[in-house]
């Protein structure tokens, strides 16, 4: 978490009603803990209200009965004219989709419905109420407008999960209501705010989807594709942006790390390749000590091996200069 100056956090709490003697008292650490807890519990807070108000009117109290009771026997009236006809399926739940739940209406239905199999008269609930669902999410998402872009897309994951097409219609309605939204984007940039400025590490959690979809996440993805074939799309999509680029540093670390032993077993190559060449013994035995000093066992290994393969004297040369010198090369070769 950001932490900010004693003098800022003393006067955060001040201004939160804690006592300014009782301020000035804490000890840096008291400070930070009561600093921390109160602006976890505004955040929440924020949270709270934003969830509420994103759900404007959907509890509103139940029209009156009488009105109900009359919506009920035409509904029934025209269940009864049904027959046959599946197109008057379709018309019925156009007709009512706004006075009852998909969940009633299919009550309605396969209850009043005699000559048509209940599997198709689901499916034309189905396919109506996901024709309803897209016109009412996208209208909605439309009139959130003015939210911060983080909350409207987590605010549309929530209502991309919801089944109850009542509890969703109220949504869409109430979406028209500017000064609700207004209220509503207001809570949610104030929260947004909050957010940036104290708990920074918390923004990708609170808007997970945001930040799923976001360039930069893309990007960060492909990147580590593009490094190393190690990790499927699915498991780097699961990370959180901070892991996501640690794990890029990580790889690139490696690959340096690995280009520089690759550097370092290649110039030991070159030059055993030459001290082999000279007339002299004395000069391939001052490489190979030189080789055996320096190196690791597993770089030293990738030179034997490099020069094996290149070469089928080097093997049975360097043997004769390991045995001369096995007290110092017992650990890397034998």
């Amino acid at each position: 978490m950001h932490k900010p100056s004693v003098s800022s956090m003393q006067t955060f709490l001040i201004a939160n009603g804690y006592n300014a003697s009782e301020v000035e008292k804490m000890s840096d650490e008291e400070l930070l803990n009561n600093y921390s807890k109160q602006v976890m519990q505004e955040i929440q807070d924020f949270q709270k209200g934003a969830l509420e108000d994103s759900n404007i009117g959907i509890f509103v109290q139940m029209q009156h009965n009488k009105e109900i009771q009359q919506k009920l026997q035409e509904i029934k009236e025209r269940i009864k004219k049904v027959h046959q006809d599946l197109r008057k399926i379709y018309q019925i739940v156009d007709d009512f989709i706004e006075d009852f739940s998909i969940d009633e209406l299919r009550y309605f239905l396969f209850n009043g419905v005699q000559k048509i199999p209940s599997n198709l008269i689901e499916k034309a609930l189905q396919v109506k109420f996901f024709q309803y669902k897209i016109v009412w999410l996208d209208q909605i998402e439309k009139n959130f407008n003015q939210l911060p872009e983080e909350e409207r897309r987590t605010l549309m994951e929530q209502y991309y999960s919801i089944h109850d097409s009542k509890k969703l219609y109220k949504i869409y309605q109430n979406s028209y209501d500017q000064k609700e939204v207004t209220k509503m984007a207001e809570v949610a940039k104030n929260k947004l705010l909050l957010l940036k400025n104290f708990t920074p590490e918390d923004l990708e959690k609170n808007y997970e989807r945001f930040y799923n979809e976001s360039e930069e996440k893309i990007e960060m993805i492909k990147e580590i594709m593009r490094l190393t074939g190690s990790y499927s799309r699915s498991v780097l999509r699961s990370m959180n942006m901070e892991q996501l680029s640690n794990l890029i540093a990580s790889i690139r670390q490696q690959i340096q790390k690995t280009n520089e032993e690759k550097q370092i077993v290649m110039k030991y190559v070159r030059i055993l390749e030459n001290s082999m060449r000279s007339v002299d013994d004395y000069d391939f035995q001052e490489v190979c000590i030189d080789a055996i000093n320096h190196l690791s066992n597993e770089q030293l290994q990738k030179v034997i091996s490099t020069l094996s393969s290149q070469n089928k004297f080097f093997a049975g040369k360097f043997e004769s200069v390991a045995r001369q010198l096995r007290s110092k090369v017992k650990a890397k070769i034998f």
